[in-house]
Parts: C-alpha cells; structure tokens; sequence
C-alpha cells in the first residue's frame, strides 16, 4: 500500500520514555499535526507500551481539531490522552505512572509541534 506523502504543512514527532537507554519502553507517543493558521487541520495521536498493540487516541484527537493550538487546548488533549488509556502495571511501570507519562509526552510533542513554523 502506498502512502500519500504529508503536507508541506504537517509535522510528526515520536517520543517515548524507558528507565534506561535502549531498554522497552515505558511508553511512547507519536503525533502528527497538520495546522493552517496555527488551528489544527488534521492531527493523529497514538500511544505504545499502554496496551497490547499501540493505540491511536481518537478522542484527544477530536479535541484538537478545528480549533486554535495553545496551552488550554494541549492541556485538555493531554487530560483526554491519559483518560483514553487502560495501561497494566508490570516490572517496568505501573498503570498510574504509564497513564501520567502518556500525558506528559502527548503535552510535550504537541507543544515542540505547535511552536514550529509551518
């Protein structure tokens, strides 16, 4: 499958968070922002390490779209993304940690994607 290639205007970021370099991590998020204006035109958000298969986070997407990029917005989406999830504990970290990080790199990525110019 072929995939169209992203708008001049699109910009993507991948972080994640493990308690040592090259270990699993303990969560990872990807967020591809699409803006004109500085409103979000298109925007997908997806989280690894909360469940089996990383999850796309449609519900803090829709929070995003059509709307102005700021703190409010970001903070909300964050909210969203933490709620989104239904992480499991295990040797690397536990549900509350993994659902706070997921928060935490989805304010992060949206933030550094927002503060770039298209």
């Amino acid at each position: 499958m072929l995939l169209d290639p992203p708008e001049p205007t699109s910009r993507a970021l991948y972080l994640r968070r493990s308690r040592v370099r090259m270990d699993l991590a303990q969560v990872s998020v990807a967020v591809r922002l699409d803006r004109h204006q500085n409103r979000c035109r298109t925007v997908r958000i997806a989280a690894g390490a909360v469940a089996p298969t990383p999850l796309r986070l449609p519900r803090a997407e829709a929070l995003l779209v059509g709307r102005a990029i700021n703190e409010e917005v970001i903070a909300a989406a964050a909210e969203r993304a933490r709620e989104e999830i239904a992480p499991i504990s295990d040797l690397r970290a536990s549900a509350d940690h993994r659902r706070q990080l997921t928060g935490v790199l989805v304010r992060r990525a949206l933030a550094r994607l927002a503060a770039e110019e298209s």
